[in-house]
C-alpha cells in the first residue's frame, strides 16, 4: 500500500516508527461518514452523536493502491515536496473504499458499531469524485496498546506487525534527501527507494531513471 505524506514531521515519525491516525471528524471530505441522505432532523442528530462516539473509539489510516497519480502528490505530499511511503499491510485488515454516484436514501435512524458485520463497508463509502484516490482503509482501535496518544490530541499507530514500512518514493521536488529519510528510520530494516518525476508523454508519475538527479544517496 502507498501512503502520501508531506515532509513536515516525517523524520520524527520515522524515528519513532509511527504513522499518524486520521480522525473521522477531521477528514478532508465534508461528506465523510455521510454517504446517505440525512433528510430529517432526528436522523441528523443521531448521525452527529454516532460520529462523536465513533471518533472516540476508532482512528483510520487512508492508503492508496497507486503512487503514480499526480493529484495524490499535489494534494497529500506538499505538491511533490514530500514522500510516498511504501507499506506492507495485512490485506485482511483493509477495507477498499466504494465510490458512489449518488447518496443512498435509507431512512435508518441508527448506525452500525464496530462489531457489526457491515461496519467496515458502511464506513468506507465516498462520492465518486474521490475515486482517483483508489483508497483502502485501515480502522484502528484507539484503546490498543499500539496507539500512541500525544498531549496535543494527535494519535499515531506504532508500525510493526500488521503495518510495516518497506520503502519510500521521494517526490519530484524533494525537500528531504534519501539519506535523511533512511537515517531517521535508523536501519530498523533495509528500505527500497527511488525518486519519481512527471512523465514526458502523459499525465502520470514515473521513476526518475537518471539517478544523478535524485536527492541523496542512490544505493
Amino acid at each position: 500500500m502507498f501512503y502520501f505524506t508531506s515532509p513536515n514531521h516525517l523524520l520524527e515519525n520515522l524515528t519513532e516508527n509511527q504513522i499518524k491516525l486520521s480522525d473521522f471528524k477531521k477528514c478532508n471530505d465534508v461528506f465523510e461518514l455521510a454517504s446517505f441522505a440525512l433528510k430529517d432532523k432526528k436522523m441528523r442528530e443521531n448521525h452527529r452523536a454516532w460520529i462523536e462516539e465513533l471518533s472516540s473509539e476508532l482512528g483510520l489510516i487512508c492508503f492508496s493502491q497507486d503512487w503514480r497519480n499526480p493529484l495524490m502528490w499535489g494534494h497529500y505530499s506538499k505538491s511533490g515536496e514530500g514522500v510516498c511511503l511504501v507499506l506492507d499491510v495485512a490485506v485482511s485488515q483493509l477495507q477498499p473504499v466504494e465510490y458512489l454516484l449518488k447518496r443512498a436514501t435509507s431512512d435508518a435512524s441508527c448506525f452500525p458499531r464496530s462489531g457489526d458485520p457491515m461496519f467496515k463497508k458502511f464506513c468506507a463509502q465516498k462520492s465518486h469524485h474521490w475515486r482517483y484516490e483508489k483508497e483502502e482503509r485501515l480502522f484502528v482501535t484507539l484503546h490498543s496498546n499500539k496507539v500512541i496518544h500525544q498531549d496535543n490530541g494527535k494519535k499515531f499507530l506504532k508500525m510493526g506487525g500488521e503495518v510495516q514500512l518497506v520503502g519510500f518514493i521521494n517526490g519530484p521536488r524533494p525537500e528531504l534527501s534519501a539519506d535523511e529519510i533512511k537515517s531517521a528510520f535508523g536501519g530498523k530494516r533495509p528500505l527500497k527507494h527511488f525518486q519519481c518525476r512527471a512523465a514526458f508523454r502523459d499525465f502520470r508519475m514515473v521513476v526518475q531513471q537518471d539517478t544523478s538527479l535524485w536527492k541523496g544517496c542512490v544505493t
